[in-house]
């Protein structure tokens, strides 16, 4: 651990750009011993997202050293073991050389949820957040929302299970039960419930409860949410909202206006059953219905893109935390869907995307929607969304967390990550059968793996959200099937398409265009089919991207010298960047292929300072880490 540390300090040393202060960075003076402000630091990197402090470093990077390190290591590993002084230890600490100075490195680990919040001074309020390159104390609600999320995840306890004193079954829409009952019934035929009165049915389901502690009677929050009448969900949750907008434009920043809306307009009966069944057709409209036939030779109704916007939209309901004032909020566009809810992520983003893991936010709601069919067994259902939406719609979907409003955000785009023509020339060169016995993540993945090029396992995974062991496996398994090739030995090993594979796919390119940005959106408008570029198949794949991408003779020219030189001045790549960007669309992997760059450093050290300069603006600005995200110039 401590060799993995001293190993990131001395590379965010070596680069200007990143050895300053900002989000997961603090310097430390330490010339008085520990700083004081060393712990609220600490505290705000474990509860926001992590990062390095650094004791014997001026504010402006100048490193002046320690002259008793040892002490400041001593000093600071009795301190973190405190539980006086601090209530968890999620540090790793180590005496690093730099400039012949010693320095004292502290990488802050960020908490998980059932370990937040992390506070000072055996006082929980006495906790604080990271914005930006400063430590601000935690406001209150902050600290309570982080306190539910922990009992949520270290026990039973189910955010929507409070009991609403002075509720009952008049507070519910009788017509709301009615079509619930009839859902449930025709979900699960072997139910008994349904054919108990109303108030019986209401307590098995958990949507009437009694408190057997206190005697008090009442609705849940849950059973209020889903049945309740308008008005008394808006008496007794100030908080609730739920929206959804439908826009259509074909760019997301020309957007002004939407085209549609549902909202709490007093036009229906506003409850999330209502808004779930109101909702969900809208969001599959225009998805397309492939026949498709189950093993048993009968036609398969439900395509997997709309079994991943139904997971979606559940997942959305059943994990909001309806304390908070965002609620619920849908968005569609021509270029994807964005389903937004209140709340932080209560697992990590590769724990989501590896499956298997079961954690909700609201128990009795996620019930009542397995009840009626909608959704299974726990822990399935990013892996539905996941792998039901890049089947059908060959684009990955996404997530992000903002802590400080706080939303989790799930985004599933149209946009192809590859044209659907390579899917159908891979389907041709192995036949039916071989091909429909690959899984969806072995497909996805041969259409990641271009056809004239290495590339590594950390490449792909830029564009791929499973762990780096699995990817290994896949890979593995690809090659000794015939699909792959590979070079280079251990952790410097890559893979290409085998040679024939290759061909047909090459010979695919000559029909479409690679990862064109404005093409290829899969779900309402069908395959984008660009002019065939001449002697594709036998180009190199920056060439490529160049016809692709219509870029004039003067800028290939550019193009090619940048190419042709081992290093570049990054004022050169960046102007070169602007350059390629100007009045197109371009993605992050086609401006790599062009410039022969890393995908990761090329975002961390260009793309994303550029952006925040206003230089370059976003395709997808409410989706920043979109997995196809493209940039243009800023007139």
């Amino acid at each position: 651990m401590r060799k993995k540390l001293e190993s990131k300090v001395r590379e965010l040393h070596k680069n200007k750009s990143t050895w300053k202060e900002g989000e997961n960075l603090e310097f430390k003076s330490g010339g008085r011993g520990l700083p004081g402000s060393l712990w609220e630091t600490y505290s705000a990197f474990a509860n926001t997202s992590g990062g390095i402090i650094i004791v014997g470093v001026q504010d402006n990077g100048t490193i002046e050293g320690l002259t008793q390190a040892e002490k400041h290591l001593q000093d600071f590993t009795n301190s973190i073991n405190n539980p006086g002084k601090c209530s968890i230890n999620l540090c790793t600490a180590a005496i690093i050389t730099l400039d012949g100075k010693d320095i004292l490195a502290i990488e802050v680990s960020a908490a998980t949820p059932e370990q937040k919040p992390v506070y000072l001074n055996n006082n929980p309020m006495n906790c604080f957040s990271r914005q930006n390159e400063g430590d601000f104390r935690c406001r209150e609600q902050v600290v309570q929302r982080m306190m539910r999320d922990r009992d949520t995840v270290s026990s039973n306890y189910s955010a929507d299970s409070e009991i609403l004193a002075h509720t009952g079954i008049d507070d519910l829409d009788s017509q709301t039960l009615r079509q619930f009952r009839n859902r449930v019934r025709s979900g699960t035929p072997t139910n008994t419930w349904v054919d108990d009165d109303d108030e019986d049915f209401l307590r098995k389901l958990g949507a009437l409860r009694q408190d057997r502690s206190t005697g008090q009677k009442g609705l849940p929050l849950a059973g209020l949410l889903m049945f309740g009448k308008t008005e008394a969900i808006q008496e007794l949750c100030p908080f609730f909202k739920i929206d959804y907008f439908e826009y259509g434009d074909d760019m997301p920043e020309t957007n002004t206006r939407w085209i549609d809306r549902v909202t709490i307009d007093g036009t229906w009966t506003s409850n999330l059953y209502q808004f779930f069944f109101k909702i969900l057709p809208l969001l599959t409209s225009g998805l397309k219905r492939p026949f498709k036939l189950s093993e048993e030779l009968t036609r398969i109704d439900e395509p997997p893109a709309h079994v991943a916007v139904r997971e979606a939209l559940a997942n959305a309901i059943i994990h909001a935390d309806f304390r908070e004032k965002f609620g619920i909020h849908i968005t569609k566009r021509p270029t994807g869907l964005e389903l937004s809810n209140a709340g932080t992520l209560l697992l990590s983003k590769q724990q989501l995307f590896e499956g298997g893991y079961s954690l909700c936010r609201n128990k009795m709601l996620q019930r009542m929607f397995k009840l009626m069919g909608v959704v299974d067994e726990a822990g399935s259902g990013v892996d539905k969304i996941v792998k039901g939406w890049t089947e059908q719609c060959l684009s990955f979907p996404d997530v992000r967390e903002n802590k400080d409003i706080p939303v989790v955000t799930w985004s599933l785009p149209y946009l192809s990550l590859v044209p659907r023509r390579i899917q159908e020339a891979q389907l041709h060169f192995m036949g039916a059968e071989k091909y429909h016995k690959l899984t969806t993540w072995e497909k996805i993945l041969l259409l990641l793996i271009p056809a004239d090029q290495y590339v590594s396992s950390k490449e792909l995974r830029e564009f791929f959200p499973i762990h780096q062991a699995d990817m290994g496996k896949l890979l593995s398994k690809l090659r000794d099937e015939g699909y792959l090739q590979d070079s280079g030995k251990s952790n410097a090993k890559k893979y290409s398409l085998k040679d024939k594979l290759g061909e047909e796919v090459r010979k695919a390119y000559t029909a479409v265009s690679f990862m064109a940005p404005k093409g290829d959106f899969m779900a309402p408008k069908g395959d984008f089919m660009a002019p065939k570029p001449s002697n594709t198949a036998t180009i190199p794949a920056h060439k490529r991207v160049i016809q692709e991408l219509g870029i004039p003779a003067p800028l290939e020219k550019q193009i090619e010298e940048y190419r042709r030189k081992d290093r570049q001045a990054p004022e050169g790549t960046m102007s070169l960047i602007l350059d390629i960007c100007h009045t197109r669309w371009v993605t992050t992997l086609q401006l790599s292929i062009l410039l022969n760059r890393e995908v990761r450093p090329l975002r961390k050290n260009f793309l994303q300072p550029a952006i925040l300069c206003r230089k370059l603006e976003h395709l997808y600005p409410e989706s920043p880490k979109n997995k196809n995200q493209a940039y243009r110039t800023v007139e």
